[in-house]
Parts: C-alpha cells; sequence; structure tokens
C-alpha cells in the first residue's frame, strides 16, 4: 500500500494538479509557434490589396489570443515558483 488507508482520493487529486500543470508548460511552445505562423501568413496574404493583418478584427483577435498565451505562461510561472 502506497500512502494511508482512505487517502487514495486525496492522493489523486493531487496528482492532477501535477498532470495540468504538465499539460500547461507542453501547450506554451505550440500555441506561441501557432500564433506566430500566423502572424506571418497574415502579413504576407494579401486580400482587396491589404494583408490580412490590416484587418483590425483580425489584428485584434490575434492580440488576444497572445493576450491568453501571456496570462497561461504567468499562471504557469506562479504556480511553479511559489
Amino acid at each position: 500500500m502506497i500512502g494511508e488507508e482512505g487517502r487514495g482520493f486525496t492522493y489523486q487529486m493531487l496528482q492532477f494538479q501535477e498532470e495540468r500543470m504538465f499539460a500547461a508548460a507542453a501547450a506554451l511552445k505550440p500555441l506561441e509557434t501557432a500564433i506566430n505562423e500566423t502572424i506571418a501568413y497574415t502579413k504576407q496574404r494579401k486580400i482587396f490589396g491589404r494583408t490580412i493583418l490590416d484587418n483590425q478584427v483580425v489584428h485584434f483577435r490575434l492580440a488576444e489570443l497572445q493576450t491568453e498565451v501571456e496570462a497561461l505562461r504567468s499562471m504557469l510561472y506562479r504556480t511553479v515558483y511559489i
């Protein structure tokens, strides 16, 4: 037996917390890569004589996504270092 009898559920819940932290850490780089590749594409692709990135809605959405990634990074750093 590992740990105290009757505490298996508590131990499993603690393990889930660690797994969520690892999943967040593993997701950061792919998220950044996806956003950066999207920005590069929208800078070079033109529609109606302007780049897609010149569209305010597209620009705003990409900024929102980058903000969410930075919030995830900040939350992860606080979780790991505190």
